[in-house]
């Protein structure tokens, strides 16, 4: 018979699991961006109509350049690669809440600002990152107060005309409902990716069972498998009184196939054999590959000869069945030995080995029927 294929190596696991992680930390950015937009579109012009009521102020020419910054980066971003994206949004982010806390102290605001730029910073860059913008965020803050409260620096404007302009109260509004949702957009999009990546290290892993316990070519389990199977078999017959057959079967022809046709007709002919022992088997049943045209099935829960008599000759019956390939009809045979729990053997191991002996023993005098083992 042909020799199982080893089952084709898993990809690392951090290239299925970058990709999307990947994708949804460029959706962020994009979204992100996109809401700057969207707050320089509506700021700018609140923040430079603010001038009629203070007078034009440093503060305002930098909502502007800022604003201007946006602007350009929107038109040539596709230029520009996720980290230096990531980058310039943050640094403006920064000098936005840096400037804002300087010039207005607590009326501005510009602590939503560096709170923001601190979040997005561990979320778009690293936890590292994040915290060490945070803690120059709060030096920056720390200064303001200190130049505040010592009186080193003052407010541009007359702080009764500015709280009483709406369009103050516009800007502040504007900063707490837009800022904030972007940190909740953020952590939303965080917590899917999460989710994703849990998925896919759980599909990744029930792979990576499966190819260790089931052959690649039938999606039967291996011999491994088998064994585990046929142990819990044992046991659970040894306390019901009932019986385990265990059946060795070999295909007879199939090496003919394979040189003649070639491994994909082989490939062909095993798989189809293996649905047809599934067909035959209840579920509660195993069939498994144990090298190129070798199986074995155990039966659970068998009262009598009789049972494993029927079940075998049905299975050579199904397999003799031609079986369609490239439009022309293959046929193979089966050879079976058959062995119970306790009659022949007591042990998984000796009842493995009698049915094999029984298995080989029907190959030697005619092929293509079954025989029950000689007790071990």
């Amino acid at each position: 018979g042909a020799v199982l294929a080893a089952p084709a190596g898993a990809a690392p696991a951090e290239q299925p699991l970058r990709q999307p992680q990947r994708q949804l930390r460029q959706a962020l950015l994009d979204r992100i961006w996109l809401g700057v937009l969207v707050i320089v579109i509506i700021g700018v012009p609140a923040s430079v109509s603010r001038a009629l009521a203070t007078g034009w102020l440093h503060l305002y020419t930098f909502h502007v350049v800022m604003g201007a910054l946006v602007g350009l980066i929107h038109v040539f971003r596709r230029k520009l690669s996720y980290k230096q994206r990531s980058i310039i949004l943050l640094a403006m982010f920064f000098l936005i809440g840096a400037v804002g806390v300087m010039n207005m102290g607590l009326l501005g605001a510009g602590l939503w600002w560096l709170v923001v730029c601190a979040s997005m910073t561990g979320t778009l860059l690293s936890r590292r990152a994040g915290f060490w913008v945070s803690v120059a965020s709060l030096g920056i803050v720390a200064s303001a107060a200190y130049l505040f409260t010592s009186r080193i620096i003052e407010y541009p404007v007359d702080v009764n005309r500015y709280v009483v302009d709406p369009t103050s109260w516009f800007s502040f509004l504007m900063a707490a409902s837009l800022l904030p949702f972007m940190v909740f957009h953020s952590i939303s999009i965080v917590q899917r990716s999460t989710n994703e990546l849990l998925r896919l290290v759980s599909e990744q892993r029930d792979a990576i069972e499966r190819l260790a316990t089931h052959d690649n070519l039938t999606g039967l389990p291996l011999l491994n498998l088998a064994k585990d199977r046929l142990d819990v078999a044992i046991g659970a017959a040894s306390r019901s009184g009932r019986k385990v057959a265990v059946m060795f079967l070999d295909l007879d022809g199939f090496k003919a196939i394979n040189d003649a046709l070639g491994h994909e007709a082989g490939d062909h002919v095993l798989v189809e054999v293996a649905r047809r022992l599934q067909r035959v088997l209840r579920t509660e049943d195993t069939a498994a590959r144990i090298g190129g045209d070798e199986f074995i099935l155990i039966l659970s829960a068998v009262e009598t000869e009789k049972e494993p008599a029927l079940v075998a000759a049905r299975i050579i019956e199904e397999v003799a069945r031609p079986i369609l390939f490239a439009d022309s009809p293959l046929t193979v045979g089966a050879s079976v030995g058959v062995a119970l729990y306790p009659d022949h053997a007591t042990d998984p191991v000796t009842l493995r080995r009698v049915a094999d002996e029984a298995m080989y023993s029907v190959k030697r005098s005619g092929k293509n029927r079954f025989a029950f083992a000689k007790s071990g």
